[in-house]
């Protein structure tokens, strides 16, 4: 009977050591209108809970290959906070062609805003991060 109880304690030490190794996957905002966007990715649960995106992100290319990008995101609760934002390019490699630094976006409550910004080179491609102001708190 010890025999057995040790190997089920190995079996289960082994299943709780593999299931705490596995990589989270990225927090992609609540997107109503579209489904999700795989290229705009929140820092947390209690971010994709305060935010939402209306409608899908829209691109357009210059004639010098700038992209401009315009992302519509909205807060969907009762008080105003900061939302940070940060985006990436990618050339058409997707190598990194150009990132920003991180941006603050007053959101009023319940409103939609944008996040609009332009590469500073020719890109083909963008991602977005999004989270709260270090410190921030309810």
């Amino acid at each position: 009977m010890t025999q057995l109880l040790k190997t089920f304690s190995m079996i289960f030490a082994a299943l709780m050591v593999v299931g705490c190794n596995q990589p989270r996957g990225p927090i992609e905002p609540n997107a109503v209108a579209f489904g999700n966007s795989r290229q705009i990715y929140a820092d947390s649960y209690k971010l994709k809970e305060q935010t939402n995106i209306d409608e899908p992100p829209r691109m357009t290319k210059d004639q010098f290959g700038l992209l401009h990008i315009m992302v519509p995101v909205r807060s969907t609760i009762d008080r105003p906070f900061t939302l940070q934002y940060r985006v990436t390019f990618f050339d058409r490699d997707h190598q990194v062609a150009s990132q920003q630094n991180w941006s603050d976006l007053a959101m009023n409550p319940n409103t939609p805003e944008r996040i609009e910004t332009a590469s500073s080179g020719p890109a083909e491609d963008f991602e977005v991060d999004l989270r709260l102001p270090p410190g921030f708190s309810d």
